[in-house]
């Protein structure tokens, strides 16, 4: 039996050891790492880029010449007047070069609207990964919250369960009633429930992350605590401008106006002729890949010009202008709703400095009247409802003062967001440098 309890402790310790050593230590910045290289939606914006990379390509090669070969055969049998059966083969073997010479613009901007959507692509991927940052940041500090929601829970059990030690102490000795020992019970109980709450709710935020970050659920992850805070200095007018200048959603909403633009264009050129070369070389012969038969060439330039196509060239360009105001209107739009995110996140960000300040100096003040309390109780002077209405402020204050600590981090990480601040992008200067 003996042997068994030690080889049962030696398993149970193994175990833990290795639980333990699958436990991931983060900080934020390693976090954001893993979630830009392993998160789905960005991998999904990179193979959208990838799509719009070879659209430009096929666009870019639509103007350049192609060379085509054409291969048929038959056999063929003739009787005439019931003669015998002649049969035959009759192979032939052609090669043409074309070139388009005009195609009244629908090329060029072809080229033009496929390199617009590449650009917007490649802006779109760095606006996707700026929004996985600004989740990954959440989840992150949302982490730290419920871990420290949790100590302030588990602080209120120790609490309670010490003032219930006390009473029991104090009711054996006749000084005080069993409705002190029922009312402290009471309110442990309810400290044990919010608790386990509150431990749910870490365990939760875990998960979230590592689904984020492209972890297995289950891995438990030892977070670094971040939560060093200074004042934010920058002003909302600022704040906007950079903003403006910034987004690669309002830069990737001007390129798709200038899609709309060139969709124009390639509308209008249904009323312009085109023109195309061709240079063909055909060979025939009744052996096949032989040319010792007839053999003939040709060049030739077709012009072609839909006089009237029954209002289908109009109808065209009247969709694609359509398309452009609604562009254009989205796009303005976007400029508000740009304004109206960092004017939020911004107010946010100043309502929780102030919140934390004063939820600073609550902590303080909660925490000397519960030790009041705690003394007064003890001397006799004081009741035991003042002892567990003065730790339930406390622990109120305590929640408020790391909801105010962590609403700012999520409003300055929001308020980043909402300004653009690039991650692998400089969307100024690859605006610039595309004009």
């Amino acid at each position: 039996m003996k042997k068994f309890l030690i080889a049962l402790m030696i398993s149970a310790m193994s175990t833990a050891y290795a639980a333990e050593s699958e436990v991931v230590a983060l900080n934020l910045a390693q976090s954001i790492e893993l979630a830009l290289k392993n998160n789905q939606t960005i991998a999904q914006s990179l193979e959208d880029r990838e799509v719009a990379l070879w659209q430009y390509k096929n666009a870019r090669r639509q103007s350049g010449p192609t060379l085509s070969y054409n291969f048929s055969g038959q056999r063929y049998g003739n009787s005439t007047g019931g003669s015998p059966m002649q049969t035959g083969n009759d192979f032939t073997n052609s090669l043409t070069l074309s070139i388009p010479i005009y195609q009244g613009g629908r090329l060029k901007n072809q080229r033009r609207q496929t390199r617009y959507a590449l650009d917007s692509a490649e802006l779109n991927l760095e606006d996707t990964k700026q929004e996985i940052k600004l989740q990954t940041t959440q989840a992150y500090y949302e982490i730290l919250r419920c871990r420290d929601m949790m100590k302030v829970r588990e602080e209120e059990v120790n609490a309670f369960q010490e003032h219930l030690n006390k009473s029991m102490i104090r009711y054996r000795e006749g000084i005080v009633a069993k409705s002190d020992i029922l009312a402290s019970t009471v309110s442990l109980a309810d400290a044990k429930q919010n608790y386990v709450t509150a431990r749910g709710e870490y365990e939760k935020s875990m998960a979230n992350l590592n689904n984020i970050i492209g972890f297995p659920t289950e891995t438990p992850l030892l977070i670094h605590d971040e939560t060093n805070y200074t004042t934010y200095e920058p002003t909302e007018e600022s704040c906007v401008e950079y903003a403006l200048e910034n987004r690669p959603d309002y830069f990737s909403a001007e390129y798709s106006i200038k899609q709309a633009e060139a969709g124009i264009k390639i509308a209008e050129a249904g009323r312009k002729p085109t023109i195309d070369a061709s240079l063909s070389k055909t060979a025939e012969s009744d052996r096949i890949f032989k040319s010792d038969g007839s053999r003939n060439w040709q060049a030739m330039l077709n012009l072609q010009w839909n006089i009237f196509d029954n209002g289908i060239t109009s109808a065209s360009v009247n969709e694609m202008r359509a398309r452009l105001r609604k562009t254009q209107s989205i796009a303005t739009q976007l400029a508000d709703s740009i304004h109206l995110e960092v004017h939020n996140a911004y107010i946010d960000l100043r309502t929780a400095e102030e919140n934390i300040s004063t939820t600073q100096i609550a902590v303080a003040r909660a925490e000397e009247d519960y030790h009041l309390a705690q003394i007064r109780y003890t001397e006799g002077v004081g009741i035991n409802l003042e002892v567990i209405d003065a730790q339930e402020k406390l622990t109120q204050a305590r929640t408020n003062y790391f909801s105010a600590l962590y609403s700012y981090y999520l409003a300055k990480a929001e308020l980043e967001k909402a300004m653009g601040v690039p991650i692998d992008m400089d969307v100024p200067n690859y605006v610039s440098e595309r004009r």
